[in-house]
């Protein structure tokens, strides 16, 4: 009876020596389990992406070392199998995506991934040289097909029967990719009539967020076994087991896309913290929902104790505002301190008074708001070595509806991914079970409260209709006429994308975000500031 361990490890980007503990510890405890193979992730050495990290001489050796050490490391234990770069060619000239079979102390194998990713987040091409794709290999008198990454899409298929499919991956989360992956591989075994066994790295790398979801799928295409999510997670079990299962999927039901999306932002904070060893967090409180959510998140994610809130009301701010964030501060059992604005308004209208003489107050009064408040943010973060968790959201960003150097200032963008639509979603989902974000801050008009009376549908449409016509331009690539062929009125079409492109500048100049969808903003939607449309 053979025994296959599938190790669902979380990396950290050119951390060989961490990779290589977590490797090693993974490989430990599959001998004891007496497992005859183990399965770790894609990229599971040099963590990805990688980026231009693989044009230093330095990285590349340390990963190519890194890769024979864990392979003499489970000489005499188990075979492995991972994912990582190859570099061939004269002075390592080419890397390749790769899949490597390790035995008897070296590389035995090495299947080097035939098709390129340059699609949404993606630049492959840029770094990589393509493979030949998946081999086959011979063990214990069955055919196993490695295949590496994405070449499990292709529709290449070996030329005999193979009775296991290996796949190491790096599949980043968005909020549609979690069952249509699912769908696939169990297609694919059917098709095959063969075990597969896909190993997805888990954790954060910045803004870019990995499931895990790792899974055993039988030759009749029902799941054996699927990997906790956005977890890490390790699991031996018997091959013969699975080849005999014929059961129903015993993989977990389909969530809900907003419990997945809670559960990615989670990690994206927590991992953001643990691996840049940043230890407290340091958010603008408000009094409304994108602020009030952000704060709800890190708490959860990296605990109250190591959450700041700062309460900066002005003379425009309700007096709800305060209540409000105070009774979500209390909920959370949270800390904060309160700094009125007011003061340092005063004395920047009378110091500008002189040369802004005669002329009406605008935009200008209101961004000078919201600058004095990055500025009391960022010292508060400078003095007490805290990180800004910036609170703006999709819907906002799309349209340019922030202050630059206000409150666009961050580390990290906790919402930037999420349209305002789902912001109060997410916050319903957080309340599910007891009232955590306050009723009052998701019922109440949403406003930045720059000027007496101010609301966002004074600027914008309500929210319902704005990100409709977001996600038709952001995530389907609509033209204007398509959008209105979709039964919105054309001014209003035409108000929305002249404002999101009069914005890109502002978008180049934001934190990064945590990515939950397609065509995010950063590296996955990459627009020229200078461009006429």
């Amino acid at each position: 009876m053979k025994k296959i361990t599938i190790a669902q490890i979380n990396p950290t980007i050119g951390d060989f020596e961490g990779n290589y503990e977590l490797i090693t510890q993974a490989i430990n405890q599959a001998n004891t389990a007496h497992s005859d193979i183990i399965i770790f992730p894609g990229m599971v050495i040099s963590g990805t992406p990688t980026k231009d990290l693989l044009r230093y001489a330095d990285f590349r050796q340390q990963a190519k070392e890194t890769l024979s050490r864990v392979a003499r490391y489970a000489q005499d234990k188990l075979t492995v199998v991972l994912g990582d770069v190859d570099y061939a060619g004269a002075a390592n000239a080419h890397f390749y995506p790769a899949a490597f079979w390790l035995a008897d102390g070296e590389i035995q194998f090495t299947a080097r991934q035939k098709k390129l990713n340059d699609e949404d987040i993606y630049a492959d091409s840029k770094y990589f040289t393509a493979g030949a794709g998946a081999v086959l290999v011979e063990w214990q008198g069955k055919q196993v097909y490695l295949v590496c990454g994405n070449d499990f899409l292709l529709s290449d298929q070996p030329n005999q029967k193979v009775d296991l499919v290996i796949n190491p991956v790096a599949i980043p989360f968005t909020k549609d990719i979690v069952e249509s992956n699912r769908q696939t591989v169990k297609t694919w075994a059917n098709r095959l009539q063969a075990t597969i066994v896909q190993c997805n790295q888990v954790g954060a790398q910045t803004d870019i967020i990995f499931p895990g979801m790792s899974c055993v799928v039988g030759p009749t295409g029902a799941i054996f076994k699927e990997l906790k999510t956005f977890e890490q997670d390790i699991i031996t079990c018997d091959w013969d087991e699975v080849i005999d299962f014929s059961g129903t999927d015993r993989g977990r039901s389909a969530q809900d896309s907003i419990a997945w999306i809670h559960d990615a932002l989670i990690l994206g904070i927590r991992d953001y913290f643990a691996k840049n060893n940043f230890k407290k967090a340091i958010v603008g409180l408000s009094g409304g929902v994108d602020s009030a959510l952000v704060l709800a998140l890190a708490v959860e994610a990296i605990g109250a104790e190591n959450v700041f809130s700062v309460l900066m009301p002005s003379q425009f701010s309700s007096d709800h505002s305060v209540s409000d964030a105070e009774d979500l501060l209390k909920r959370l059992q949270s800390s904060f301190t309160t700094v009125p604005i007011q003061n340092a308004f005063q004395a920047f209208e009378d110091t500008l008074a002189e040369d802004f003489k005669g002329l009406p107050a605008d935009v200008t009064e209101e961004n000078l708001q919201a600058r004095i408040r990055g500025v009391y943010l960022m010292a508060f973060a400078n003095k007490l070595g805290y990180i800004l968790l910036n609170t703006t959201n999709r819907s906002e960003a799309a349209v340019g509806y922030g202050t630059l150097y206000g409150d666009t200032n961050g580390a990290l963008g906790v919402i930037g991914d999420l349209f305002k639509t789902e912001v109060y979603a997410l916050c319903a989902y957080i309340n599910r079970e007891q009232e955590i974000i306050p009723r009052h801050i998701l019922t109440k008009a949403p406003s930045a409260e720059l000027r007496p009376g101010q609301k966002d549908s004074d600027s914008l449409p309500d929210y319902e209709t704005l990100d409709r016509i977001l996600r038709f331009y952001l995530e389907e690539y609509k033209s204007l006429e398509e959008i209105v062929q979709e039964g919105f009125d054309p001014s209003l079409v035409s108000k929305t994308l002249r404002l999101s492109r009069r914005a890109e500048f502002k978008r180049h100049q934001t934190p990064p975000y945590l990515r939950v969808s397609r065509h995010a903003f950063g590296d996955g939607r990459q627009m020229p500031i200078v461009a006429k449309s």
